[in-house]
């Protein structure tokens, strides 16, 4: 059996790139994982890993928290020791594949996404910070961007969340990535046994401006329909002080109370562009269908007019009344329960890691074949990259 190191990033929560971590150390025991920080919160099945944390301590506080990208996670990454492993597998969405991969040994990057906020200027978040702060902020993110671009040399392989993400990939990084979707835990999230469905909608997730929660809570209150937020985040007091009197903000809430709003609420809202949307898979598991935005990752993850509806404002500033409309006529009735849960276990983890399985091996076998690395790489790139 192979022997990968897997590079995964700075995160201690069960959600997203923990769960694509959490498989491919199943699908791999001898697995080791290069990761920043390993906790109380982190999900059973990535502490009972093999784990190294030292290469990317760097990146965390005391606290927890992650320190600014800049100046630190480079030369943190940089330091990771990679030699011994069959193949290296990078679970990337900020910096994961900027680590060097000794000569010889392949790699191959699971891409969450390209940075969104580094490379679209439209999703930065500045604050009441002045003109000079942007220009900084603007500046570190052409920087960053020369790096990231080069660093994308470095895997043999690319494989995308969605087709979203390989379209980025293919604008920004000039790469091809092949798609295959994370995986879903659909054996956790079904729908409960002889429940009706309440009369409200349901947003869950981050309160982020770049996550549109605002247009959620507008168009719910032109609209005059109940919605539930579900999440924590910066946001929060600013939609506080628009929602109406029908918007009820419950927090963070925990997996099990999750499934529940899933299985009660007519519909899940996805207000915003998603890089994947396992919000929106999760929802259909339990039988929920999904009304999103028609963009991203929900143009894989919903099949419009069949596991929800996907929507799209004819401009930017009409995404309010364009989901108040929606929102007014949905009926979830038209949508049925058997049919959204066989869409959602198309996202099961079996898929997922039948697919990277396919994918490690093959690149493997070519490396066998060949004798040596045919890699993107060049020469350059092999030592350590700087922001």
């Amino acid at each position: 059996m192979i022997r990968p190191a897997i590079v995964h990033e700075v995160r201690t929560d069960q959600r997203g790139q923990e769960e694509v971590v959490e498989q491919l150390c199943r699908l791999w025991p001898r697995a080791e994982v290069v990761t920043a920080l390993i906790d109380e919160r982190t999900p059973e099945g990535l502490r009972a890993a093999r784990v190294r944390e030292a290469a990317l301590r760097l990146l965390h506080r005391s606290d927890g928290r992650q320190l600014p990208l800049f100046g630190t996670s480079p030369a943190a990454v940089s330091t990771a020791d990679l030699s011994g492993f069959d193949v290296v597998l990078t679970v990337h969405r900020l910096f994961a594949q900027w680590v060097p991969a000794p000569s010889g040994i392949p790699m191959v990057s699971y891409v969450h996404g390209p940075a969104r906020s580094m490379w679209d200027p439209r999703m930065r978040t500045y604050g009441d910070t002045g003109r000079v702060a942007r220009r900084a902020w603007d500046a570190r993110a052409a920087r960053y961007q020369t790096t990231d671009r080069a660093a994308a040399t470095r895997p043999d392989v690319l494989v995308a969340a969605s087709r979203a993400v390989a379209g980025r990939i293919r604008a920004w990084w000039d790469r091809h990535a092949e798609v295959v979707p994370p995986p879903v835990d659909v054996d956790w999230y079904r729908p409960a046994p002889q429940r009706t469905k309440d009369d409200f909608f349901l947003y869950a997730g981050r309160l982020l401006p770049r996550k549109r929660t605002d247009v959620a809570v507008a168009a719910a209150r032109a609209a005059g329909v109940q919605l539930v937020v579900a999440g924590a985040g910066p946001s929060r007091p600013a939609l506080e002080q628009m929602a109406g009197r029908r918007v009820q903000f419950v927090g963070q809430v925990g997996a099990t109370e999750l499934r529940e709003l899933y299985r009660r609420c007519a519909a899940v809202v996805v207000p915003g562009e998603e890089d994947f949307g396992r919000v929106s898979v999760e929802a259909q598991a339990c039988g929920t269908p999904v009304l999103a935005l028609s963009a991203g990752g929900s143009l894989d993850t919903v099949v419009d007019g069949v596991t929800g509806r996907l929507w799209q404002p004819v401009y930017d500033d009409t995404a309010i009344g364009s989901l108040a409309y929606e929102m007014g006529r949905f009926d979830p009735s038209a949508y049925d329960p058997a049919q959204l849960r066989r869409h959602a276990e198309s996202f099961a983890p079996g898929r997922f890691c039948r697919d990277l399985q396919v994918i490690v091996g093959r690149v493997l076998a070519e490396v066998e074949r060949a004798g040596t690395r045919t890699s993107h790489r060049s020469p350059a790139l092999r030592q350590s990259v700087t922001c």
